[in-house]
Parts: structure tokens; C-alpha cells; sequence
């Protein structure tokens, strides 16, 4: 409530300055200076709404989750600086927009953003600086997760190295070493006996599970 009151209070003065600012050319130094305005009054919107949110998590009880991942934004009309044209790996085709990659902390039911960034070159690059920046914060993750595009070699190593616990998926065609064996995962889930695993049920679904000790290198 306390960060809601506070967007609603200074929504007028984003709004003021942000038609006093479509008063002047862009480049002149007449928008120079309100757009440094608007962005002062922006930044200390966020500052409150990001000191509220960790107030709230950090009042709770249980596990911090640290979640990473990127998603696209689309836009229409007039084109923005640094937007390109990225790949939409869902819808199988390139769209308008941006790429935003985001560092979170899952807490009791609650979510938080704590690190947002549109420019970077590398998606493994901005997992690794998010998850340095989210190890330095008051509300250090206690577990990270990450989907099977970041399964990789150096950022796992990367997170042994800090001492972080992770849980992250690997695609079927991984190529793992069992006692001495290199196989894709897929042939190694299908030539274990069903009679190894064991069911585990997850609100209300049953997932059949295997625990087993791989070497992920190469």
C-alpha cells in the first residue's frame, strides 16, 4: 500500500514533466534537461517501489528463491533506441521490441524483480551478473533457478564456485558421462529399468523420478 500510495502521488509530476518535455524539439537542450527531470522523478519512484517490495520479502518466513530469465517485449509504432528485432523462440519467429532479461526472489508466495536489463550481448553474461548482484543483496537466494538454455558448463561452475545450491532442467539430447559412458540423456532415461524409479506427487500430479550422480563436462 505504502509503494502504491507513492506511484499514485508522484504519477502527476511524470506526467508534468513529461508534458512539459514534448514541448521541445528532441536533441535540444531544452529536452535534455526535462528528460533528466523525468528520469530524476522516475528513479525515485523506483527506489520507493523497490525498498517496499524488499521490506515486504524480507518480512516473510521461508526459502529465497532466485529466479532468472529473459522474455521479449513488443512494441508497435515509432522505434525506440536500442530496439532491434529478437527472436521469439515460443512463437518460432522474429518480432519488433526488445529482449528484457530478469533477475528475481520468490519469497512466501511473493515475487520481486530486483535486477532488469535490456542491454546485454550475452544471455549467459546477464545470468552470471545477475546472480553476483542477487549474492550481494539483503535477500540473498538461498536456491537459484534457471531453465535448460543456461544449463551451462561456466555458469554452473560459476554458481559451485560462489557455494549456491541450483535446480535447473537439461534438454533430452545432453550428452552425460555415467560410470565411464557418455549418452545423450534421452537413451539414458529410457534404458533404466522402470522398476528404478519411484513416484513422486507434486500437488496433485505424479511425476516418475531417477536419482542419479552425472558428470555434465564437455
Amino acid at each position: 500500500k505504502t509503494g502504491a500510495t507513492a506511484m499514485l502521488a508522484a504519477r502527476g509530476a511524470v506526467l508534468r514533466e513529461y508534458a512539459l518535455l514534448l514541448r521541445f524539439p528532441p536533441g535540444s537542450a531544452q529536452f535534455r534537461r526535462r528528460f533528466e527531470r523525468l528520469m530524476d522523478t522516475v528513479g525515485a519512484m523506483h527506489e520507493v517501489l523497490s525498498k517496499q517490495v524488499c521490506d515486504d520479502l524480507a518480512a516473510r518466513d521461508g526459502l529465497v528463491l532466485g529466479i532468472f530469465d529473459d522474455s521479449p517485449i513488443k512494441k508497435t509504432g515509432r522505434c525506440f533506441a536500442g530496439q532491434s528485432s529478437p527472436y521469439d523462440h515460443v512463437e518460432n519467429r522474429f518480432f519488433d521490441g526488445y529482449k528484457i532479461a530478469c533477475a528475481a526472489v520468490y519469497r512466501c508466495g511473493k515475487l520481486g524483480v530486483l535486477d532488469a536489463r535490456i542491454d546485454y550481448s550475452s544471455k549467459l553474461d546477464a545470468c552470471r551478473q545477475a546472480f553476483e548482484h542477487l549474492c550481494e543483496h539483503e535477500l540473498a537466494p538461498d536456491v537459484f533457478l534457471f531453465d535448460a538454455w543456461y544449463a551451462a558448463e561456466a555458469l554452473l561452475d560459476a554458481l559451485e564456485k560462489m557455494g549456491r545450491v541450483y535446480i535447473t532442467r537439461l534438454r533430452s539430447n545432453r550428452a552425460v558421462e555415467l560410470e565411464g559412458e557418455r549418452a545423450s540423456l534421452r537413451a539414458l532415461a529410457t534404458g533404466i529399468n522402470h522398476e528404478e524409479y519411484r513416484r513422486l506427487r507434486v500437488d496433485g500430479r505424479s511425476f516418475w523420478v531417477v536419482d542419479l550422480l552425472l558428470d555434465l563436462k564437455g
